[in-house]
């Protein structure tokens, strides 16, 4: 304890003597550690979903594998039960893909997380019911059971059991039971749970052929508990071998691991919540970064230092001490600088919490830590952080002797040098990679954000329009008439489906096209082209008299089908043997995400059920114009709540998991440029003190404070050009793979990377220039009394 004691003591007195080298490392590790902690907290949120369900390393999916989804028919859950006994229980569900009017008394909502499921959902599920029985959750066709906040929405602090909702204006649902609130750590979301044994509750289905009610399939998700003796394994196998017990709803059967649902599933039609793990991997590999960063630092400083050290170590020696004695002080003094580090970290994170909140889109929780398990990790990460970054400065200062040091021969060398210089090489190189990386990224926001879509999403608004009852429709109409007469409202159109919301995908019945392709249909009035300003290449738009029975279809639906015109052609749903007439062919427009490429789609002619009321409006007074639109809408159609939004604002919104990344790498970059600043500003402090005598004697001998300041920061200068070239090719191999996530993307351009290196270079001088400009301007009398 007493040579600990010693350790701790002579550690004190090392940083204190070496104040302007010890708080530099202190401040670099404190900006690294708060980094790693702010990623781990994260990790630790995303790794937590769906934890704290009982029988969680149980409960799996069904899935197609062989068409990669897990949409399938809710027939298949019996046939599953039937075939395979390892399986205890199992439940459909389903969610709803738009947002259905709920209306309890004279009040209207837009809710989502409507659920269609089965009484087994609570038996597979950690579902806690407040009211109900968890053995029988439904007691007929109309139950439906909501959820703690969505019963205080409703119905206050009364009794929801036994009132009344009504869905979708026609639809009278009885609560029979009122669940927890899911957690928010739970992948599947629900305010409602129906019971999927009405057959309203499938939602949507598909066909190959409409006539045949056997080729009909309503899509849900078949949930299993495995009973506890099965392994996963072994039922596997089975469920891949067995596969043809399940046709014809499942090609090759597979299963899916709720633990793994929401990082690892890439299945279509999940319809859970879903992670980002290449997030959490590059998030990962930035937290290691920038640690390494902050470690190489203290090395760098260490090594800078080494002279000074060299003659202490040596005296030591020279009074008996042993190289482990050595070893335990660097070490020590690194453990010292790492706690402190640590806890200016924590005061860090603390202060700015909002801007966690703000940049991980989830609540700031730094009470995780307080677990018994975290606390003993935080205490192994010190002495593990102390340890890396003790290790090369002990190994190298300990092996000093005591003679070398009296004849000064361990200054001399230069191989020491080399090592600081290749160290700032590889702070520098990082640091150039993540400014392209900020670069690029904004560069293709800005791109997909302001790309030409084929149509003119400015001043185009989208009004929500739930399916209605046929007197709805008509008021729907009288609306449209009376919006129509505003002299700030262009065109309007009705529309089920819309850019950025297709929601119907049709097959083509002629015998000689694909019959495995699906077009994206849209159900379109006469008004849609002019309203979306979209181009007709070929033919004509529809008149009023020829609803349902013609349709337009895109240049790519052309040459995908090799058309040489569009005389006598038209487009089918499979069976359907009339079909609606091609009359015109429309320019390309991105009607989804530019994530994706641009495919054969198709306009039908048809209004009677639109889910979307689009309508052009001027530039005069668009907040006036905005109130106008609700006003209207709350008169004629009061039954529903009104939902506005831009269509430049829905498209925008696709892209808000890169522009999440963008704001991290942007976060994390300055944090890497800054730890990378105070290792070269404390190398130029060392470097200048070094080479005082010598400034001194130049500043004598007429040297100009401009070539004094010059020679100071020639090195910096190639390091950084050097990093430059190490730098560009690893930043375009990385964001060229990102790109390849989007259909229509940036070109990089030489530009980008020499604005990085310039970036880089700028920054570089403006660290090391001013303290070169005050050593430049020392008194010369003062330099040379200096050693």
């Amino acid at each position: 304890m007493n040579m600990i004691g010693y350790y701790i003591k002579s550690a004190i007195k090392s940083l204190w003597a070496n104040g302007k080298f010890s708080l530099i490392n202190i401040i670099g590790f404190s900006f690294a550690i708060s980094v790693c902690l702010a990623i781990s907290l994260f990790v630790i949120h995303e790794y937590s979903y769906d934890k704290y369900h009982e029988n969680g390393d149980r409960i799996y999916r069904l899935v197609d594998s062989k068409l990669k989804s897990s949409s399938i028919d809710y027939r298949t859950k019996d046939l599953l039960v039937e075939n395979f006994p390892e399986i205890e229980k199992a439940c459909i569900l389903h969610c709803t893909y738009f947002k259905p009017i709920i209306n309890v008394g004279n009040q209207s909502y837009y809710m989502d997380q409507f659920l269609s499921a089965d009484a087994d959902l609570f038996q597979v599920f950690d579902i806690p019911l407040i009211l109900g029985n968890k053995e029988k959750p439904f007691t007929d066709l109309n139950s439906v059971l909501i959820s703690e906040s969505t019963s205080k929405l409703l119905f206050g602090d009364e009794n929801p059991l036994g009132k009344e909702i009504l869905y979708q204006r026609e639809t009278r649902l009885v609560v029979t039971g009122v669940f927890k609130d899911m957690p928010e750590s739970s992948s599947i979301k629900a305010r409602f749970i129906a019971n999927a044994a009405k057959k309203e509750f499938r939602f949507s289905f598909s066909c190959t052929q409409y006539a045949d009610k056997s080729t009909h399939r309503y899509p849900f998700r078949i949930y299993f508990l495995l009973n506890e003796k099965s392994n996963p394994e072994d039922f596997r196998s089975k469920l891949v071998e067995k596969s043809a017990a399940l046709q014809p709803y499942v090609h090759e059967a597979d299963l899916l691991a709720l633990k793994d649902m929401y990082l690892f599933d890439t299945t279509k039609g999940s319809q859970n919540k879903r992670g980002n793990y290449k997030l959490l991997q590059i998030l990962g590999s930035i937290a290691v970064i920038i640690l390494i960063l902050a470690i190489v630092n203290y090395i760098n400083l260490a090594l800078a230092q080494q002279k000074k050290k060299n003659r202490i170590s040596g005296i030591k020696k020279s009074y008996g001490a042993s190289g482990s004695h050595l070893w335990g002080q660097f070490i020590t003094e690194a453990i010292l600088i790492s706690s402190l580090a640590f806890l200016f970290a924590f005061l860090l994170l603390w202060m700015l919490s909002p801007v966690y909140a703000l940049v991980f889109n989830i609540p700031f929780n730094i009470d995780i830590f307080v677990h018994p398990f975290l606390i003993l990790a935080l205490f192994a990460s010190i002495l593990l952080l102390g340890f890396l970054s003790g290790f090369a400065p002990a190994f190298i200062l300990s092996k000093v002797s005591p003679i070398s040091v009296m004849r000064d021969t361990n200054s001399k060398g230069s191989s020491k040098s080399y090592s600081r210089n290749a160290l700032i090489v590889f702070q520098f190189s990082v640091s150039i990679a993540l400014i392209v990386c900020v670069i690029i990224v904004e560069r293709q926001m800005y791109y997909v954000k302001h790309k030409n879509l084929g149509f003119e999403p400015e001043l185009l608004i989208r009004l929500h329009s739930p399916m209605q009852t046929p007197k709805d429709f008509q008021l729907l109409k009288s609306f449209v008439s009376e919006i129509q007469n505003n002299p700030n409202i262009e065109n309007v159109s009705l529309t089920k489906g819309n850019p950025g919301g297709v929601t119907l995908w049709m097959g083509v019945g002629e015998d000689y096209w694909d019959q495995e392709t699906y077009i994206p249909t849209i159900e379109v009035d006469t008004s849609f082209i002019s309203t979306f300003k979209i181009k007709l290449i070929e033919g004509r738009n529809a008149q009023p008299h020829e609803m349902g029975k013609v349709c337009l279809v895109n240049q790519t639906f052309y040459d995908y089908f090799r058309m040489d015109n569009i005389i006598d052609k038209r487009y089918a749903n499979y069976d359907d043997d009339e079909g609606y007439k091609i009359i015109g062919v429309f320019e390309d427009y991105n009607y989804s995400s530019l994530h994706e490429k641009i495919e054969p789609m198709a306009m039908i002619l048809q209004d009677d059920q639109p889910n979307a009321v689009s309508l052009r409006i001027n530039s005069n007074n668009i907040s006036e114009t905005m109130d106008y639109l609700k006003t209207s809408w709350d008169r004629v159609l009061s039954y529903y709540p009104v939902s506005m939004s831009f269509y430049k604002e829905r498209y925008n919104k696709m892209y808000k998991k890169e522009e999440r990344l963008g704001k991290t790498i942007s976060l994390f970059a300055l944090l890497a440029i800054a730890i990378s600043c105070f290792g070269i500003l404390g190398l130029s402090i060392f470097s200048a003190e070094q080479r005082t005598k010598e400034i001194g004697v130049r500043k004598t001998n007429g040297a100009k404070t401009y070539e004094i300041i010059q020679m100071l920061n020639r090195d910096f200068l190639k390091w950084v050009a050097l990093s430059f070239l190490i730098a560009s090719p690893i930043a375009w191999y990385i964001m060229n793979k990102w790109l390849q996530n989007f259909a229509y993307k940036i070109e990089l351009s030489w530009w980008i990377f020499a604005l990085a290196g310039i970036i880089a270079l700028g920054i570089a001088l403006l660290t090391v220039s001013w303290q070169s400009w005050r050593a430049a301007n020392r008194n010369p009398v003062e330099s040379l009394r200096y050693e």
